[in-house]
């Protein structure tokens, strides 16, 4: 398995599912191992690099990063407990944003919503929390006037976002330039 110092997690993931399948097709059960031997070295090396971030400066930043870290190795109950632990020193917008993602994935909706609120009270223009929100208005909720007007505000703050195909299927005006594809930012 062959992965940089500057492959990203998911990157890493990815790497390991080819070559496993790789070794697997070929019932090669050594090369299988050796492969979930690198990516758990791999893993123990991030989990010590973040864990000593902690060690040196236990705050909400810190405790944001690693359950991004647990919540990237799909270990959902473990990002949860950093999360939560992140807001135990400040309303970290992020943290809040995160766990309200997972806790609404889980079906936790009211407990999400109100963590979508709590990632707005620093700044109440966040997209990224508003277009969460709105999904979570859209798909658990399905309450469409909710959606509409968390759309609304978002193509207030950043109107690029009018030409995103849950943005278009959701505004109640007819968007006058179809001609414009969105591209997503990058």
């Amino acid at each position: 398995m062959r992965v940089s110092k500057r492959t990203s997690f998911e990157g890493l993931k990815a790497a390991r599912r080819v070559e496993s399948a790789s070794a697997r097709e070929r019932g090669d059960v050594e090369r299988l191992q050796k492969v979930e031997w690198a990516y758990e070295a791999l893993i123990a090396e991030s989990r010590a690099w973040f864990d000593g971030r902690v060690k040196d400066n236990d705050g909400a930043e810190a405790r944001f990063q690693l359950g991004n870290f647990y919540q990237t190795l799909e270990k959902y109950e473990d990002a949860e407990r950093e999360y939560r632990h992140a807001l135990t020193f400040d309303a970290h917008a992020d943290a809040a944003n995160n766990l309200a993602m997972l806790l609404q994935e889980r079906g936790d909706v009211d407990e999400a919503e109100a963590y979508y609120i709590l990632a707005l009270k620093s700044n109440e223009n966040n997209v990224d929390v508003l277009f969460n929100w709105a999904t979570l208005k859209l798909n658990c909720r399905q309450d469409l006037d909710a959606t509409r007007v968390l759309i609304e505000k978002i193509v207030a703050i950043q109107p690029d976002l009018k030409k995103h195909p849950l943005v278009k299927a959701l505004r109640e005006e007819e968007d006058d330039d179809d001609r414009e594809p969105f591209v997503f930012p990058i």
